[in-house]
């Protein structure tokens, strides 16, 4: 009697042993599966984040703000900003200006300030840099050049050399004709 229980406890036992067998190749099989599932969501959500930054950087074009607009005819009016060759605006005119033009200080920085943030936003690969560039090259390097003496006055008023300085990066980088290549999100490196 004891030689069929050990015949049956050791059938049990290679039995148990196979089942957990295939069990363990079934997990792995479903384990490699969901890796390829997920490799595959994470493509998606790369494609998706570049199609959002595309997107993104049409609102930093200056065509949809009337608001902007509007700012930019009257800067127009009063400093020829959109002549062949604009010319560096020098502070003392703006000050003259500023009687019949009360708001031109803020009409300037508030411009400075839009491409500011398109700059922060490019560096931050939450906007295209060859949309945003092809937008808005010429506005970058132009303001850049017309508003030195009113950005570096602003920076000393506020005591830091940080103010518009992406804006100024950009500038000089785009008027070198540089660019970054364009990356997914997570191709860093």
């Amino acid at each position: 009697m004891i030689e069929w229980l050990d015949i049956i406890s050791l059938l049990l036992v290679a039995i148990g042993l196979f089942y957990s067998g295939r069990q363990l190749q079934l997990s792995n099989k479903v384990r490699a599966d969901s890796l390829l599932v997920h490799k595959a969501s994470l493509e998606i959500h790369k494609d998706n984040h570049d199609w959002n930054r595309r997107v993104n950087s049409l609102r930093f074009s200056f065509a949809d703000d009337p608001k902007l607009i509007e700012l930019l005819e009257r800067m127009d009016l009063y400093f020829e900003i959109n002549s062949k060759f604009p010319e560096e605006i020098r502070l003392s005119k703006m000050e003259e200006k500023k009687i019949e033009y009360p708001s031109v200080f803020n009409d300037i920085h508030f411009s400075l300030a839009r491409l500011e943030a398109m700059c922060i936003a490019i560096k931050n690969g939450v906007a295209d840099e060859k949309i945003c560039k092809s937008l808005l090259k010429t506005r970058v390097i132009t303001f850049n050049r017309m508003f030195r003496q009113y950005i570096e006055h602003a920076r000393d008023k506020r005591k830091t050399k940080e103010l518009f300085i992406n804006l100024e990066n950009y500038a000089e980088k785009w008027k070198a004709n540089e660019i970054s290549d364009r990356q997914k999100t997570g191709d860093v490196g």
